[in-house]
């Protein structure tokens, strides 16, 4: 405020009268500094009425996505995993954060996984039953049911190193554990590592 106040005594500024000049600045300062004030205030306004319709619009698009997941919850109870996919997938895109939708998704990805068929497509199916899977446990960590199915379709998709390297994890965290001692010697025994397997 003072700097563009001290712009217009440059204008003002008569070395005749002094006493006038500072009068104007006090002056013009103070009106500067209510122009700023007002100015700051519609600002502010205009702020928060952007940042209330992002939280509007936010909460209408998890809105949407819900209503989306129910909508595929029914399509997954008929037994259309496929159709019900599309639903979950285009609901998370909306609203990648919803847990209960890579939960579901999971449910539905796991369901077209055929365990022992080697094609790309059904390699597909266990790495997005997979990924749903990891995505929720970062919510909800202590689902050990979840955890049990996340575990075996790593092992049935002959994807052993992830199994390992989140077991690994948690053996790090519970050092003692010897059921997770056990699921790991398990796992290193079904991927054929026999001598890595005695070590647990």
């Amino acid at each position: 405020a003072w700097a563009i106040g001290a712009w217009y005594i440059d204008r003002a500024v008569d070395e005749g009268n002094r006493l006038v000049a500072r009068a104007g600045l006090y002056i013009v300062a103070r009106l500067e500094m209510n122009r700023q004030r007002r100015s700051g205030t519609a600002r502010r306004f205009a702020l928060l009425t952007a940042a209330a319709a992002l939280i509007a619009l936010a909460g209408c698009d998890e809105l949407s996505s819900r209503r989306e997941i129910q909508q595929a919850n029914k399509l997954y109870l008929e037994g259309r995993y496929a159709k019900a996919i599309e639903l979950y997938d285009a609901a998370l895109e909306r609203s990648p954060d919803l847990t209960v939708g890579h939960h579901n998704a999971g449910l539905a990805y796991h369901k077209l996984f055929q365990p022992g068929t080697d094609t790309p497509q059904n390699k597909a199916f266990a790495e997005k039953a997979a990924y749903h899977f990891t995505k929720y446990l970062d919510d909800e960590s202590g689902d050990q049911k979840i955890i049990s199915l996340l575990t075996t379709i790593w092992m049935d998709s002959d994807q052993y190193d992830k199994a390992i390297k989140y077991w690994g994890d948690v053996l790090a965290k519970n050092p003692d554990s010897r059921d997770v001692l056990e699921k790991l010697a398990n796992i290193n025994r079904q991927a054929g590592d026999y001598d890595k397997a005695l070590e647990w």
